[in-house]
C-alpha cells in the first residue's frame, strides 16, 4: 500500500533530502577561447548563412518564374 501523505511515484523524503545535500560532483567551466577564433567562426557562420539566403531567394525566385510559364509578357493586362 501506498502511503496515504506521499502521492503514488513520489520518492520518499528521506531519499529527497539525502539527494539535495550531496555536492555537485562536476563543475563545468568554460575553455578560455582566442578572440580571433570566436570571430572568425562568426564570420564563417554569416557567410554561410547569407549564402544559404541569397540560394533560397534564387530558388524562390526561379521557381516563381517557372510557374508563371512563358506567356506571361502576353497576357492582356
Amino acid at each position: 500500500m501506498s502511503d496515504p501523505v506521499t502521492p503514488a511515484g513520489a520518492a520518499a523524503p528521506e531519499i529527497v533530502a539525502a539527494e539535495a545535500e550531496s555536492p555537485p560532483e562536476t563543475i563545468l567551466t568554460t575553455p578560455p577561447m582566442d578572440p580571433a577564433a570566436v570571430l572568425r567562426a562568426r564570420r564563417n557562420r554569416n557567410m554561410m548563412l547569407g549564402l544559404s539566403l541569397l540560394a533560397f531567394i534564387v530558388i524562390v525566385y526561379l521557381v516563381t518564374v517557372l510557374r508563371m510559364g512563358g506567356y506571361v509578357a502576353q497576357r492582356p493586362l
